[in-house]
């Protein structure tokens, strides 16, 4: 009980820290754009330690008055060991640039670092994404996720709140070219029937300027 009493007084405590300090840079940066996420997912066990999952997402950006991006999403992924886990996915994404809608082609692979200390699941997600674009050329993309999440009940809700950072590089960027930094929960309404609801704030660098945005975001999965 005392070593329980303890965790939560040190993880609650940082989760909310993490809440205010994103809340204080938006109340700064009253210019910044604000988007809306929405996605539906389907996940199912494929058998022999293999997980498969279906994903579609609209997004709404300039202060969520415009539709802007839609993508569907197939992957895989397997645990090889208890603290390694392989990814495979395919993204088909199209924007809206103008009044056209561009298509883009995203295969991915990424390896997945697991950790459990103190009742907290730490994550570190390395992937590789391939970017065939219709409007411009092909390239490559690294992204590293560091994740923790925090299994509790909150009134009487099992749920999971969670935190990450995300760091991301182009090749043809000399150096990271976004941050998004996130927070949020999620958790079963019903068995197999789960609801994540999160902020983001992404920060991105272009010609050498940085510009931030705020995303608001919910998603819905279904496990059978």
């Amino acid at each position: 009980m005392k070593k329980h009493c303890f965790r939560r007084s040190i993880i609650i405590p940082a989760l909310c820290l993490a809440v205010l300090s994103l809340s204080i840079g938006t109340i700064r940066a009253d210019d910044e754009d604000w988007v809306y996420e929405i996605s539906q997912s389907l996940k199912k066990d494929l058998g022999a330690g293999w997980k498969g999952s279906l994903k579609g997402e609209l997004k709404f950006d300039d202060d969520i008055s415009n539709f802007a991006e839609r993508y569907i999403e197939a992957g895989v992924s397997r645990k090889l060991v208890s603290w390694f886990e392989l990814g495979l996915k395919y993204r088909y994404l199209q924007a809206k640039k103008g009044d056209d809608w561009k298509y883009e082609n995203r295969p991915k692979v990424s390896g997945t670092f697991l950790h459990k200390v103190a009742g907290v699941k730490l994550s570190n997600r390395n992937q590789f994404e391939y970017r065939s674009r219709e409007d411009a050329s092909s390239m490559w993309r690294f992204k590293t996720r560091i994740k923790a999440v925090y299994p509790t009940t909150l009134l009487g809700w099992k749920c999971e709140p969670f935190v990450a950072d995300e760091v991301r590089f182009d090749n043809d960027a000399d150096r990271f070219n976004k941050n998004r930094i996130q927070v949020g929960i999620s958790g079963d309404l019903v068995e197999n029937f789960s609801l994540e609801v999160y902020y983001k704030r992404d920060s991105s660098r272009k010609n050498g300027k940085w510009t931030d945005s705020n995303i608001l975001g919910t998603g819905l999965a279904l496990k059978f």
